[in-house]
């Protein structure tokens, strides 16, 4: 009897692809309730039998954004995306990883190819809204949140950001209607409080901006960023001991917050304790001389 190479069957190359599918499936099961590391082995254990699996390439990427560890969850996605062009959360999760790493204009290049593949993705529109946002492109970011409500209405993220980048606008009154309604979902969200107080204070309504930022406090109550607007709320509502009492709680949190030390200058100055509002003001000058 002649010997030849061994080949695998139809069969048994059936089988093996069942046993990766299901085990992929067990890792994503892990994934989803947070046991990453039993995840990560998982995926670990499916590359191996499969080194350019889509599936296990993206997740394995996404549990190393989750920890962290951006490099390698962009160079993970990125071969992902290579084998499956085509896979919109690929492409959607590519770009936070290029977020995190600071490259903003891959993160919208990835985002804008999500979207020419799923055009009704509202993660990819509102990812890309914030993208462009923090490029300054506020009337684009602000189209990009719209066009993501319209497939995800009750998105609180989405309401947030929108009613943020309207605020930034000068559109306070419609700001502060969408931030009430992603208050009104999740009551017990701060930073949905904190924005609803932005868009309060630009709209002239003073009194309750300070009340969300308390109720944002009393949820995070160390957040320096909450305790400055709070202060700048009560300087300008005629309360500069409130307000220099938030500024001092803010760089409590933060020693190094200039907007803390510029803005309780401005209370102490108000309050005519002239030394120290100078000296406040020489310590932002000592953190950002620009």
């Amino acid at each position: 009897m002649s010997r030849g190479k061994s080949r695998k069957t139809s069969r048994s190359r059936r089988t093996e692809a069942t046993d990766t599918t299901a085990r992929l499936a067990e890792g994503v099961a892990c994934h989803q309730l947070g046991q990453l590391e039993k995840a990560e082995a998982i995926y670990r254990q499916v590359l191996e039998a499969e080194p350019d699996n889509p599936g296990a390439l993206h997740y394995l990427g996404v549990v190393r954004l989750q920890s962290r560890r951006f490099d390698d969850a962009a160079g993970l996605i990125e071969r992902s995306v290579a084998v499956n062009p085509d896979d919109a959360n690929s492409l959607n999760d590519l770009g936070q990883a290029y977020e995190s790493l600071g490259r903003p204009n891959d993160a919208a290049g990835a985002y804008r190819r999500a979207l020419a593949v799923d055009p009704g993705s509202a993660a990819a529109h509102s990812n890309l809204g914030n993208v462009l946002g923090g490029q300054g492109k506020t009337a684009e970011a602000i189209t990009c949140y719209r066009r993501a409500l319209e497939t995800a209405p009750d998105d609180t993220e989405v309401l947030s950001n929108l009613g943020g980048a309207l605020s930034a606008a000068g559109e306070a009154a419609e700001a502060v209607m969408h931030l009430s309604r992603a208050h009104e979902i999740a009551p017990g969200e701060p930073v949905i409080l904190f924005n609803l107080g932005n868009a309060h204070k630009e709209n002239g309504s003073l009194g309750e901006a300070a009340g969300c930022y308390e109720r944002a406090l009393a949820i995070d109550p160390s957040n320096p960023e909450f305790l400055c607007n709070l202060g700048s709320t009560l300087l300008a509502d005629g309360d500069p001991d409130g307000a220099a009492s938030a500024f001092e709680r803010a760089l409590a949190a933060d020693p190094a917050f200039v907007e803390g030390y510029y803005n309780l200058g401005l209370a102490c100055q108000e309050l005519g304790r002239v030394e120290e509002a100078v000296a406040s003001y020489r310590k932002a000058l000592a953190i950002d001389p620009d």
